[in-house]
């Protein structure tokens, strides 16, 4: 099965090279969930914000996220730590000096993109930096709580930059403090941990007098791995502990390991060999929901480091892309490149969708990326992401069914449909449209009937989808982007009659039963 899956990854690949991404669709049965996010960059005002005053902050953003919403972007890795500061008023750590004015926050960032984010129909995870906090010169702009500035023997200088040290237990602890504080004020979907490794040239990381002091029957390599997966723990007891639906992530290395078939990048930096990060540690000791590798390269090693990523975790993944590739100064790899790699994960049932570094490549029309997601590529709806909870865990946040109020065929676009908004208490609620037709009842597993997504109550189904003298099916779903739970309508079918017949009594039936025409009509 693996060298028929990997037989037909390539034989897709090379398709690919062949034809117009315009035509490019995933393979049947289509899939029905697919995380199409972005890493959202706040640091140094990469990606947001490009102003000083609150007025544009605030509409760069909301500018930003429509554009990435047509795109066809459904989750958001939302920078909320760059180095040691945060975009959001906290007790714990300095604010981020791009959204303060004479050191106070102009507004709370943090939730307005939240609120911006979920009226998108957006999940959002707190994408957090871990351990570097910058250079010398980059901490004397932050106040005097920054963390290097309390507490500079809990902190190690390497290659020019400041990191928490990995092995301080004091480490793990504060980026406790900064989870706690998150999950108590704003309604997260997931945090997000980058930088949850050991940095460039590990071999002259100054801690082996800690390593001696820790007199631990590891190896350096082992003690460094453990160092790390004790972050992890102790985070994700923290969101157990605060908020169990809050979905936990890290972001990895590219290559999990330079033992893989066809590798061919000598020297290459991997998450295992060279960072000390152990994501299939993770995986077997449920510390992590998913993982995100950081799969910023091309050439013929790309799809084999896939399938490495595969055969090594039975938990979701979710590839990074290197997107900001395509910017002169970063590799001027072309746009093709992007959308051959983003077509090649689609076509793999195992993984669980893409993350694009960065998002203002995504949502810059100028770099041509953007249309070829929009019409082609992103232009079938998905859900943001299949449950990764347990059913048990989140159950009894089952959203409420919606029901279907009326169908109103007056329209010369097609006919609309109307349903009643859900009950749920869940402020994250997305609505999808199942529809079949020649009396089939719409499929709900697969995205084969899943025509539209959307966060309103209603939809105009095109009349060019529905035959003449043809019953047709229709099922809404209220889907929460937070737990990942959908409950659906009762069906509801419509025979279209022929033009002939058009002034007769439409035959619409709701749940088996046929149902009076005015509440239809």
């Amino acid at each position: 099965m693996k060298k028929q899956r990997l037989l037909s990854v390539v034989l897709a690949a090379l398709l690919l090279l062949l034809c117009d991404f315009s035509g490019v669709r995933a393979a049947t049965p289509r899939a029905k969930y697919e995380m199409r996010a972005v890493w959202l960059t706040t640091v140094y005002g990469l990606d947001w914000p490009k102003s000083s005053d609150e007025g544009r902050q605030k509409r760069e953003l909301t500018q930003l996220l429509d554009r990435l919403q047509v795109a066809g972007i459904n989750t958001i890795f939302l920078q909320v730590r760059g180095r040691g500061d945060l975009i959001y008023p906290s007790s714990v750590e300095p604010g981020n000096p791009l959204f303060l004015k004479s050191g106070k926050f102009m507004y709370d960032p943090l939730a307005f993109a939240l609120d911006e984010c979920h009226k998108r129909g957006m999940a959002v995870h707190a994408w957090l930096v871990a351990l570097p906090l910058g250079s010398d010169r980059y901490l004397r702009s932050l106040s005097s709580t920054a963390y290097a500035k309390l507490w500079p023997g809990r902190t190690i200088k390497h290659s020019g930059e400041v990191y928490m040290d990995p092995a301080n237990p004091a480490t793990a602890t504060h980026l406790r403090r900064i989870v706690a504080e998150l999950l108590q004020k704003y309604p997260l979907d997931g945090i997000h941990l980058d930088y949850i490794r050991y940095p460039e040239n590990i071999k002259r990381f100054p801690d082996r007098a800690a390593y001696q002091k820790a007199d631990v029957d590891l190896s350096l390599h082992e003690w460094r791995m453990q160092n790390i997966n004790h972050i992890v723990r102790e985070v994700r007891d923290e969101i157990k502990q605060q908020c169990p639906t809050v979905l936990l992530s890290c972001a990895t290395i590219g290559t999990y390991q330079r033992e893989i078939a066809n590798y061919d990048r000598p020297g290459g930096w991997t998450a295992l060999d060279d960072t000390c990060q152990d994501p299939v540690a993770w995986a077997k000791d449920s510390l992590v929901d998913f993982v995100v590798p950081m799969h910023y390269i091309r050439g013929r090693s790309f799809t084999p480091i896939v399938e490495d990523w595969k055969q090594h975790l039975d938990i979701p993944i979710v590839i990074g892309l290197g997107a900001y590739r395509v910017l002169k100064g970063e590799g001027n790899w072309p746009v093709q490149e992007v959308l051959k790699q983003t077509a090649l994960i689609q076509n793999d049932s195992i993984i669980s969708g893409v993350c694009f570094f960065r998002a203002d490549q995504v949502a810059d029309l100028a770099l041509r990326l953007h249309q070829p997601l929009r019409d082609s590529l992103f232009s079938t709806p998905v859900l943001p992401h299949p449950a990764f909870h347990s059913p048990d865990s989140v159950s009894h946040m089952m959203p409420s069914a919606p029901t279907i109020v009326s169908l109103d065929k007056k329209s010369e676009k097609g006919m609309t449909v109307l349903w009643s908004e859900s009950d749920s208490e869940s402020k994250r609620l997305i609505y999808s449209i199942y529809f079949s037709s020649h009396a089939e009842d719409p499929d709900t597993d697969t995205g084969d009937d899943l025509i539209a997504v959307t966060t309103a109550t209603e939809y105009t189904l095109p009349w060019a989808k529905m035959e003449d003298e043809d019953l047709i099916t229709l099922r809404i779903g209220a889907y929460d982007t937070h737990t990942g739970l959908e409950s659906l309508s009762d069906e509801v079918s419509y025979y279209r009659r022929s033009p002939e017949t058009a002034e007769a009594e439409p035959a619409i039936r709701s749940g088996g039963k046929r149902v009076s025409s005015p509440k239809f009509d």
